[in-house]
């Protein structure tokens, strides 16, 4: 039997990292339903792919989620696409459209992220560029930083 926990890719954006509680997938096609006035059949005309989108439950957790959770907000709303790596999909070049950010006193430690992503249709060797590179570094420096200002604060 597969050890689907030990098969599970960790979940990252831009390099930064989170965790996965749930993702969906969205797509389809683009529909143009035509009704014909006093008619009782409509006409449906195909339009082509609808665009992709995942959307994504992810959290930061432990002594450092607060850190990790700017991190990921900043790659969120940093410019262009990035590498996108999913716990079951291969890693895709995708862009963050939208995403919300949710804590609680009952949960400290724990920062939750709805994220929604629109893939890119283009290969995975074009999806390491200079900016993903630039942000993941600054994302990793920020972090580093944030640790050891804890152990001298």
């Amino acid at each position: 039997m597969r050890n689907w926990a030990a098969t599970l890719f960790p979940g990252s954006y831009k390099g930064v990292p989170f965790y996965v509680e749930y993702d969906s997938a969205s797509g389809g096609k683009r529909l143009a339903v035509h009704e014909h006035a006093g008619g009782y059949q409509s006409t449906v005309e195909e339009l082509g792919k609808a665009t992709e989108a995942f959307d994504v439950t992810a959290y930061t957790i432990g002594d450092f989620s607060d850190v990790q959770a700017l991190a990921l907000k900043a790659v969120l709303n940093a410019p262009g696409p990035g590498l996108l790596t999913m716990p079951i999909d291969p890693p895709m070049l995708a862009t963050a459209e939208r995403y919300w950010r949710t804590r609680s006193k009952r949960e400290l430690g724990y920062v939750g992220f709805g994220i929604t992503f629109v893939p890119h249709p283009t290969a995975l060797g074009k999806a390491l560029n200079l900016g993903n590179v630039n942000a993941a570094v600054a994302a990793g420096v920020g972090l580093a930083a944030a640790g050891m200002s804890s152990f001298f604060g």
